[in-house]
């Protein structure tokens, strides 16, 4: 019974845990990697602009070409060929970098790079684009929302209550069976 007690009081502080030590790995930036958006028709040779969404790039031909990744993952059909003006967020900010951690190099010689944040009272998000001497543009996104890092710290405790209860319920399990097995087996 104190086992079970131990095992019930301990899961959630155990959970919390688990929750403050994942947030700041993320807030470290490692889960953040560079990520290839493949390369405009022609190759990239410089980048316009960009808002953590969306990159403009322009190509060896001359022309500029727009990429809306948003997040995801994106190949050589993301690239559209793009007029002026060029679209990203008024709110774009290319002077400040909230993001306080190291960015790895991108994976390979640069051409260009550009980084590009937005800093919202409850969200926070930041690329930095990089064009490579073989035409490729990559890009590296980091994001720290308020309400995801609440919902996290929140589930901490209740997943590691579930495991506790489901530790205790194996436990539980494991020793009726036992008892069982004793008893069955009794004096002989």
């Amino acid at each position: 019974a104190i086992t079970v007690l131990i095992i019930l009081l301990c899961s959630p502080c155990l959970g919390l845990g688990g929750s403050v030590v994942y947030l700041n790995l993320g807030g470290d930036g490692r889960f953040s990697r560079w990520r290839s958006l493949s390369s405009p028709p022609a190759g990239a040779v410089a980048l316009v602009t960009a808002d953590p969404n969306v990159v403009y790039a322009e190509a060896a031909d001359g022309g500029v070409y727009v990429c809306s990744h948003n997040g995801r993952a994106a190949g050589p059909g993301c690239w559209a060929a793009a007029e002026p003006p060029y679209e990203v967020s008024s709110d774009a900010d290319f002077e400040r970098s909230f993001f306080t951690g190291t960015v790895p190099p991108p994976p390979g010689e640069t051409v260009d790079q550009l980084y590009v944040s937005l800093d919202f009272v409850e969200l926070g998000l930041e690329a930095r684009y990089a064009v490579l001497a073989d035409g490729t543009v990559w890009v590296w996104e980091y994001s720290a929302s308020s309400y995801a890092s609440l919902i996290v710290l929140l589930a901490g405790p209740v997943v590691g209550l579930a495991l506790g209860l489901m530790t205790v319920g194996v436990l539980v399990a494991a020793n009726t069976a036992r008892r069982r097995r004793a008893a069955s087996s009794g004096p002989g």
